[in-house]
């Protein structure tokens, strides 16, 4: 699916956030390559962690600490976090060189499954539970 959107969507850099779970950075490497393969710029980043998990398990000879005290020790030994990267002024932000009133209203909507070539879900079932404030009110 994504070779096809990178050439349909016209894109050029495909921006995320670094997910340190195994499933998520084996999803992450297929998409470097593809992405790669496309000739679409990456750029993955960590921001929900003050210390890169990497960096904690070279530190302790790549293992994972055991005991808080022993991962402070380690972040002891790291030093402080890095600074955060300043916020964007308005004027370090480029303005919309394409007027987008002419673009169809569903451009950048969800896809459908149909869209990215999966088979539509059949319909579910409705539920057989009612709900709401009238029915638990009555």
């Amino acid at each position: 699916v994504l070779p096809r959107l990178f050439s349909e969507w016209k894109v050029n850099k495909l921006t995320w956030e670094f997910d340190t779970e195994p499933y998520a950075r084996m999803r992450d490497n297929d998409i470097l390559k593809l992405a790669k393969s496309a000739g679409v710029e990456t750029n993955s980043v960590l921001s929900h962690t003050l210390y890169h998990p990497e960096a904690l398990l070279s530190k302790n000879m790549g293992q994972s600490t055991t005991s808080y005290s022993a991962f402070q020790k380690i972040i002891n030994r790291l030093g402080p976090p890095p600074f955060p990267l300043p916020t964007p002024k308005c004027s370090e932000i480029p303005s919309m060189s394409k007027d987008i009133t002419g673009i169809p209203d569903n451009k950048y909507t969800v896809p459908e499954l149909e869209d990215l070539g999966y088979p539509a879900l059949p319909d579910p079932n409705p539920c057989p539970f009612r709900g709401g404030e009238s029915e638990a009110l009555s």
